[in-house]
């Protein structure tokens, strides 16, 4: 999947009235079912706004997917999906997050998996 589709994909999830770890619940289980391999990682991330000792984000081929940091680092955090940049430090280490349900999924996102995947009713 190429960025700007992996971004659109996933920015689907931006609204969803969740942290960082319900956000990556939301984009792996979406992952999965496309067959994307990625990687969850928990950790700190660092800049020059401040840090976050405790975070979740997503790794896909070298990028990084991560929209929470903003909502403890400010507007000038990156967002979205994005190559490392060396203003900001992503440190961590793999998390094992299973999917979720279909249900669980419509109840965090506030819509149905097969909106985001897209899959037809």
């Amino acid at each position: 999947m190429k960025t700007m589709e992996l971004s659109q994909t996933l920015g689907q999830l931006d609204g969803a009235a969740v942290e960082c770890d319900g956000f990556v619940r939301l984009a792996t289980t979406v992952l999965q079912h496309l067959g994307i391999s990625h990687r969850v990682v928990r950790g700190s991330v660092s800049g020059p706004n401040g840090r976050i000792p405790y975070h979740f984000w997503i790794e896909v081929d070298g990028l990084i997917c991560d929209y929470r940091a903003r909502m403890w680092l400010g507007p000038d955090a990156p967002h979205g999906v994005f190559a490392p940049s060396p203003f900001w430090k992503y440190t961590g280490e793999e998390a094992q997050i299973p999917p979720l349900s279909e249900s669980l999924f419509l109840i965090l996102a506030d819509q149905p998996l097969h909106h985001v995947i897209g899959q037809q009713d």
